[in-house]
């Protein structure tokens, strides 16, 4: 083996592996070399747009791995996975290709490939809904250290730096002076220079919000019914007779500020009246005592309850209101809603004896699983429609929404989490508290979970605010204001997690200048380096014209 082929094999292994969701210690080596190990086998290549078109997608088939998972999304997820590592290894390909042509490698060169790789992935938001797992900055999100550079610029400031300091690497491995070999450790060291002046500046607030992150462990096929996996669904009165347990068992001998239940936490719309009164009365005397009803329901004939047949019959809506009335506190929890001819995917929030329910629409919706894409080819979005089970599509949202509690709280749902912009709204708007709702079971025993869950990090830390997240089948826990983790349930494991957690907050430059700030200094870097090397092949233009009327001039006098 040589020794490109030993630096292709190397930064592989080092780039792939790099994330917190996969070997935490490889993430250092991959922000600062394991690229630049990866362009040194390039430039020996005789290839080399196509092996860094293979290379990448390579790298991107372990981070997005999860998406060969087919039992619930069926073998044409294979079809969307295999599209998407191409498109990314063609991204990446492109800036080998420059990385590989621009000579000399500047530190303002440096910038400006930096600079474009980030307006690269910037890019993936553009097609449907958008692409936003995997960034390279995520290989700085394993430190709580490096981590903070997020407060400034947000995770694509992240990944402008991964590939800053890997391209100055490249620049000192070919340059071998002093100068180059002391801006790359200088810039590999910034990051965690910078969190460590933050972490030392952290706010001291003893103030702590007391909640309870429910989480039923209940697959897609346990919690709705599918006729093909009848024997393993969970009737909605076990499931909820599950949910109580687990709270009350969480909750004994606690003040309780809030409940948050996940995305989709039980079947049925939120206002569906289906479950017969005299059931949710024998449930709930066995959990709570035979007087808890009489205190804890909310009055029949309103929207929540309605009769029929003489009997009456009440939603996931009458649940949530008694169980926040019976606890004193706040409930956050994530149902189907229907207004009129459209349907949401939505988060409700309940607060003690009130009759007043606040609902946030998700506004991002998942390409298929949410809604059919490519709804104006008629016959290509019928054929995927049949093809994943598609009989109906959520509508989006419109606008971020507050809930206004204990404290006011910015609520996401599922994949929103991964939109830097869309949780950066909340908080512009007041959010002191982030509150994630989601549901991870569609691709089980995978990186999933623990990947969405970083990215849920960045957010806290990007907008310097606290973060809950309850999740169906995952990472369910909470993170404070500087992404560290207070604390996190056992994964796929059925649990109702109590924590405090502390209320400080930040205000970071991100809050301020949000992807704007690091995409204008992206497009201005790359802008400046285009200008230069056309003044540059120019200058040498002249300069050759120059040379050659020298020598014909010295040939002349000669003569």
């Amino acid at each position: 083996m040589g020794i490109s082929s030993l630096y292709f094999l190397a930064s592989w292994l080092i780039v792939a592996f790099g994330q917190p969701a996969w070997i935490p210690l490889f993430s250092p080596i991959a922000a600062s070399l394991g690229y630049a190990l990866f362009w040194k086998s390039a430039l020996r290549s005789d290839r080399p747009i196509l092996s860094s078109l293979v290379w990448f997608a390579a790298v991107q088939a372990i981070h997005l791995s999860w998406m060969t998972e087919t039992e619930y999304m069926g073998p044409l997820i294979l079809v969307v996975y295999a599209g998407l590592l191409l498109a990314m290894g063609l991204q990446f390909a492109l800036l080998t290709w420059l990385v590989c042509k621009i000579r000399p490698l500047t530190l303002p060169a440096c910038a400006a490939l930096a600079g474009l790789w980030v307006l690269l992935e910037w890019s993936r938001l553009l097609p449907c809904t958008g692409f936003t797992w995997n960034p390279a900055g995520l290989a700085l999100s394993t430190s709580h250290l490096s981590l903070q550079l997020a407060s400034l610029f947000g995770v694509y400031g992240l990944s402008f730096w991964v590939i800053f300091v890997n391209l100055t690497a490249l620049a000192a491995s070919e340059r071998r002076v002093k100068k180059a070999t002391v801006a790359w450790i200088v810039a590999a060291l910034f990051p965690f220079a910078f969190g460590a002046f933050q972490l030392a500046r952290a706010p001291l607030h003893e103030e702590t919000l007391s909640a309870i992150l429910v989480q039923p462990a209940l697959l897609p096929n346990e919690r709705d019914f599918f006729p093909e996996h009848a024997e393993k669904w969970v009737s909605p009165l076990d499931q909820w007779d599950l949910i109580l347990g687990l709270i009350e068992e969480s909750a004994e001998q606690k003040n309780i500020d809030l409940i948050v239940l996940p995305e989709c936490a039980i079947p049925f719309s939120a206002y569906w009246a289906v479950y017969p009164l005299d059931m949710i009365e024998m449930l709930w005397t066995i959990q709570f005592g035979a007087e808890a009803k009489q205190r804890d329901f909310p009055p029949l004939g309103e929207k929540s309850s309605k009769q029929v047949d003489g009997q009456w019959r009440v939603s996931n809506a009458f649940w949530l209101q008694a169980l926040s009335n019976h606890y004193e506190c706040e409930v956050v929890a994530g149902m189907d809603d229907e207004e009129g001819k459209k349907r949401y995917n939505a988060a409700f929030h309940f607060q003690p004896q009130t009759k007043v329910v606040a609902r946030y629409e998700k506004r991002i919706l998942v390409p298929v699983g949410e809604y059919v894409p490519l709804r104006q080819w008629a016959a290509l979005s019928h054929w995927i429609g049949e093809e994943f089970g598609i009989s109906e599509s959520f509508d989006a949202g419109e606008e971020a929404k507050l809930f206004h509690g204990r404290v006011p709280m910015g609520v996401s749902i599922c994949m929103e989490e991964t939109y830097s912009s869309i949780i950066r709204e909340s908080c512009n708007q007041g959010a002191n508290l982030l509150v994630n709702l989601t549901n991870d079971g569609w691709f089980p025993r995978s990186r999933l979970a623990r990947q969405h869950f970083d990215l849920g990090i960045l957010r806290a830390v990007e907008n310097g605010v606290p973060s809950l997240r309850a999740c169906s089948t995952g990472v369910t826990g909470g993170v404070d204001c500087l992404g560290r983790v207070v604390a996190v349930s056992k994964p796929d494991k059925a649990s109702a997690l109590h924590l405090d957690i502390p209320m400080a907050k930040m205000r970071t430059g991100y809050s301020l200048w949000g992807d704007n700030g690091i995409f204008i200094m992206s497009g201005i870097f790359f802008a400046i380096s285009i200008f230069s090397q056309i003044f540059s092949v120019k200058n040498k233009g002249i300069d050759k014209s120059c040379k050659l009327l020298r020598e014909k001039g010295e040939k002349k006098l000669k003569k």
